[in-house]
């Protein structure tokens, strides 16, 4: 049996991320706890944010303002390739990984 969230320490976290587009908002002040053991779906209507979140969580995009959190200590990832030395991976969703679909 897995203890409280509230003793657990998040993994990952982000804090009041925001990403702009010019005038069109990406992500308005977004916070995220992801758990160890934990499964996470993020879901929403399409232009919801969900693609930019998940890049901004793993140095696809760099948020312009907000906080990233890797086991309690701040991080900065400014590419993919640091979020992978970290141990963050992406999974992008394709048809392609299940042709028959």
């Amino acid at each position: 049996m897995s203890a409280p969230t509230s003793v657990r320490q998040p993994v990952l976290q982000a804090r009041g991320l925001v990403k702009t587009y010019g005038k069109v908002i990406g992500l308005d002040g977004v916070d995220v706890d992801l758990y160890p053991g934990e499964v996470l779906a993020v879901i929403g209507d399409n232009g919801a944010g969900k693609s930019t979140l998940i890049k901004a969580l793993t140095g696809a995009v760099v948020p312009d303002a907000g906080e990233l959190r890797l086991d309690g200590h701040p991080v900065s990832f400014k590419r993919p390739q640091d979020a992978r030395d970290a141990g963050i991976e992406t999974v992008y969703q394709t048809l392609a990984v299940a042709p028959a679909l």
